[in-house]
Parts: structure tokens; C-alpha cells; sequence
């Protein structure tokens, strides 16, 4: 393989798994939390995730000549730092997944309602929310890589459902978190980002 189709491969896979990004928003946020219909067909709740993780890049790569207009060639340093921090991303999730078990955050739908031993140890420690902090961060290091400035609407709607749903979710795992969760924000005051 040639360093040129490596490059476009790695373009695209960052491309469409950012797009991507938009479906998490809408299915764990708005499905899930407004209609009691897919808590009680989960079965369900994973087909309609699959059709909207192929819709959105679907979607763009058919309307992909509107959103040329949308394109903005940023300088080489600029799609480096983009590059490393869509890979930065990637590592926080498997960190993160690694603190709490993949078991909780696949089948996360299927275990609402059971009681959890809260982590405050590893990233944990230092944000409330990494996982949420990484899906930003990786659709902005798209945007900085690709140039394609339609990204900043994953990242917008990414940024204010997860800033939502984050203060619901606090509020709801104080009922079912085994330790004292007002002592753990005290104690890492920010949900997104590390305290400097």
C-alpha cells in the first residue's frame, strides 16, 4: 500500500466514525430517555442503533457535494494535532472503559436500575464524565484532520446533549451509586476536563 491511500483510508475512517457520533446523541439521550418504548424492547433499541450508525455517514457521503462547500484545507500542523487528538480520544474511551467494564458501558440499557460501586480511581479521578469528554474531543480532532467544517455540527450537538444529559445522569446515579457521590464532586469538580 502507498502512503497516499493509507491517508485517504485513515481520512475516511475518522470522517465517518465522527459522523457517526451523531447517532450516540440521539439514541442514549433522546430515544432512551424520553420514550419508555425501547426500555421495554431492547432488542429493538440495538437494531435502530445499527440504521442510525450507517445513516449518518450514509447521509453524508450522498449529499457529500453540498457539504464540499463546508470544506476548509487547514495546515498540515493543525491535521497532526487533529489526528492526535481524535487518537487521544479513542484512548480516554478504552481508559475509561477499562475503570468501569465493558460489561457496563455496552449493555449499559440492560443494567439501569442495578446499584454500582462508584469509581473514583484511574481517569476517573481527575474527570466526572470521560467518555462524554472524549466523544467532543474526538469529533473536534475530525474536524481539525478532515477540514470538513459539517463536523462542528456532531460536535455542537454532541456538547450540549452530553452537558444535558450529564447533570440528569448525576442526579439519578446518586440513587443508584454504592459511595458518596457529593464527597467524589467535591473532589473532581469538572466533568469534562481535568482541574489545572
Amino acid at each position: 500500500m502507498n502512503g497516499e491511500l493509507i491517508t485517504t483510508i485513515v481520512f475516511y475512517i475518522i470522517l465517518y466514525t465522527s459522523l457517526a457520533c451523531f447517532a450516540i446523541p440521539i439514541l442514549f439521550f433522546l430515544l432512551w430517555t424520553f420514550t419508555g418504548f425501547f426500555k421495554k424492547h431492547i432488542a429493538l433499541f440495538y437494531v435502530v442503533a445499527v440504521i442510525l450508525f450507517t445513516a449518518f455517514p450514509a447521509l453524508f457521503y450522498f449529499t457529500q457535494k453540498f457539504w464540499i462547500l463546508w470544506f476548509y484545507p487547514f495546515p498540515s500542523w493543525v491535521q497532526i494535532a487533529g489526528l492526535f487528538l481524535w487518537f487521544l480520544a479513542i484512548i480516554i474511551v478504552k481508559v475509561s472503559e477499562m475503570n468501569i467494564g465493558r460489561l457496563v458501558r455496552m449493555f449499559y440499557p440492560l443494567l439501569k436500575g442495578k446499584k454500582f460501586h462508584l469509581k473514583t480511581t484511574g481517569i476517573y479521578k481527575y474527570l466526572r464524565h470521560p467518555i462524554y469528554a472524549a466523544f467532543v474531543l474526538m469529533v473536534l480532532g475530525a474536524v481539525f484532520y478532515t477540514g470538513q467544517l459539517v463536523l462542528l455540527l456532531p460536535l455542537v450537538f454532541n456538547l450540549l446533549t452530553r452537558t444535558w444529559y450529564a447533570s440528569k445522569e448525576e442526579a439519578y446515579t446518586k440513587h443508584i451509586i454504592i459511595g458518596d457521590y457529593d464527597a467524589y464532586k467535591k473532589k473532581t469538580p469538572n466533568r469534562f476536563y481535568p482541574k489545572f
